[in-house]
């Protein structure tokens, strides 16, 4: 992937390097799917009264991954579609029991290995893992090849793991060492950005500097370099179902350290609140559940507005179907809803914007700082075999091709092309002058290849 401008852009609204923690809410809404979890197995009733840590609901197809009560409360399962409420919400303990999973010490052998990865399962964490392969949830009782842990995280406005670390360096140390014994000799590679970037670099190199099998790998902070599919591809690492390869974010180690030393850990996730339609960009630790408009509320200086779940690349338009902060939100995007048509529109300036092909009269104004809105920047038309695509894309494949196989309905010819190589990263859609949604159209030909033409069909 070549340097470019679009990756070098000066942004308006990115988070800054504070964390605040919200107050306690009157209510919890909690989400009962997310983008990688159904939550189908409820198990509180109607009016119960429960205790923080109680089981809502279990995912059955994910190794019956709990969601664990956040708080305790009565228990509202009509209130809101697709959600548990939690009403009266009673205060976190003040001091909440070990357990008998805590450690004093860290052990490394492989009975206590396994009882601690299953109480990482019972205690909602697992869901900080991916596999690199396809990003889904990776089993408890296979052993990984190698872990991947990334500091980084590069979608413009998400939360960013450098600063979590920098307020809790202790407890990320001592969770990369829980997490070396949970795998024994297997390499864990730690990424992050170069020392110049990331002022805690340093610092964690002379921190895992004793453990043989954390091995630090440095990542120009260039988007999409901290995805964990090409991150194992460059480590030359091929993830399979048999030979796993778990991946994980700073707040995953964080969390694993707190549970396997405490015997609990903080229920609150960890999101960037940003984009320029943000009074004050900031990150926050919100309580899963926590309301999602009551964290908006007073934030947002522009009307009419878009809040945009997750990043700007690969992110999804807030609706009703998510009314509270699940499992895996990482950050919400305010970005100005475009009403009007752009001043002499009709030859498309773009004295405000930036673009890959450079074709904006923002080329004489130097460097300065782009405002994100949900403008499109241009008229929707069929491809035009500009290969900007193919240029953007950071696993060498041609977007473009593959969008014409597509079209055509014509599946074998778009595996064949390394569909399948794709990761869904986004890139290509925003560099596309035609504005084509081929990361959507990707996702679904995806899903259809699996369907279609690798199906099984059982015989009776």
């Amino acid at each position: 992937m070549k340097p470019n401008r679009l990756f070098t852009t000066i942004l308006e609204g990115k988070p800054d390097d504070s964390i605040e923690v919200l107050p306690e809410p009157d209510e919890l809404i909690i989400p009962l799917r997310t983008t990688r979890f159904q939550f189908n197995d409820i198990a509180v009733k109607e009016g119960q009264d429960i205790e923080m840590g109680t089981v809502l609901a279990r995912d059955e197809d994910n190794f019956s991954l709990p969601l664990l009560a956040p708080r305790g409360g009565i228990v509202r399962l009509e209130k809101v579609a697709g959600h548990i409420v939690l009403e009266k919400i009673k205060s976190k303990p003040e001091k909440c029991s070990a357990g008998p999973y805590a450690e004093a010490h860290i052990q490394k052998d492989d009975k206590t290995a396994k009882i601690r990865l299953r109480r990482l399962v019972e205690m909602g964490a697992w869901s900080y893992l991916y596999s690199a392969h396809d990003y889904s949830l990776p089993s408890p009782d296979v052993t990984p090849q190698a872990v991947i842990v990334s500091t980084m995280r590069l979608e413009p406005y998400m939360a960013r793991g450098s600063v979590q670390i920098k307020q809790e360096f202790e407890t990320f140390v001592r969770g990369l060492e829980h997490l070396q014994s949970l795998v024994e000799y297997q390499p864990i590679y730690l990424v992050m950005a170069p020392s110049d970037v990331s002022e805690e670099s340093a610092r964690i190199q002379n921190a895992v500097r004793g453990y043989a099998s954390v091995k630090v790998i440095t990542q120009p902070p260039i988007y999409p370099n901290d995805n964990f599919t090409l991150l194992a591809r460059q480590l030359k690492l091929k993830s399979t179902a048999e030979q796993p390869v778990w991946c994980l974010n700073a707040s995953g180690v964080l969390t694993i350290e707190k549970i396997l030393s405490q015997g609990t850990h903080d229920t609150r996730r960890t999101i960037a609140i940003a984009g320029p339609g943000v009074e004050k960009p900031t990150q926050v630790k919100a309580l899963i559940g926590y309301p999602i408009q009551a964290i908006l509320k007073g934030r947002v200086k522009v009307e009419p507005s878009r809040v945009v779940y997750n990043g700007v690349y690969t992110g999804r338009m807030l609706g009703d179907d998510l009314q509270g902060v699940d499992l895996e939100c990482g950050g919400l995007t305010v970005l100005e809803e475009q009403t009007q048509r752009e001043f002499l529109s009709f030859i498309n300036p773009g004295f405000d914007k930036q673009s890959f092909s450079k074709s904006f009269a923002s080329l004489i104004r130097g460097s300065f700082r782009e405002k994100k809105t949900t403008a499109i920047g241009g008229e929707r038309r069929p491809c035009v075999n500009c290969q900007f695509c193919e240029d953007v894309c950071p696993v060498g494949i041609m977007p473009y091709l593959i969008h014409k196989y597509l079209y055509q309905d014509m599946l074998e010819e778009a595996e064949k092309a390394r569909l399948d190589l794709c990761i869904l990263c986004g890139l290509c859609s925003y560099a596309c002058p035609s504005k084509i949604e081929l990361r959507q159209q990707f996702i679904e030909a995806k899903e259809r290849i699996k369907e279609e033409l690798h199906s099984v069909t059982v015989e009776e």
